[in-house]
């Protein structure tokens, strides 16, 4: 597990990695570590980004008072040729829309 936290300016952003085998160990400990260190220095706000397939660090930050201001959507294109983007590129003519 790895946490860090860094500000420049901003608020400060603090991050935390779990392994998924590890998950559930380490998140509010990891996080009330780094919050207990950024009480000592500037007052900022603090943020944090986690993933919501990490239903551990987001129960840890939500129990230590973090609230949930944007949720977004990670979003992938795969550009390997496939049989089926093949076919659908060729009959793709003038004023088609294609999705992936």
């Amino acid at each position: 597990a790895i946490a860090e936290a860094h500000a420049q300016g901003g608020p400060h952003e603090v991050s935390l990695y779990t392994r998924p085998g590890r998950r559930g160990r380490w998140e509010a400990a990891m996080l009330e570590w780094l919050l207990a260190r950024l009480r000592a220095g500037a007052a900022r706000p603090v943020r944090t980004t986690i993933s919501a397939q990490h239903l551990e660090a987001l129960e840890a930050a939500e129990s230590l008072g973090f609230r949930t201001v944007r949720v977004l959507d990670q979003m992938e294109l795969d550009l390997a040729p496939s049989p089926s983007r093949e076919r659908a590129v060729r009959h793709a003519g003038a004023g088609h829309s294609l999705s992936a």
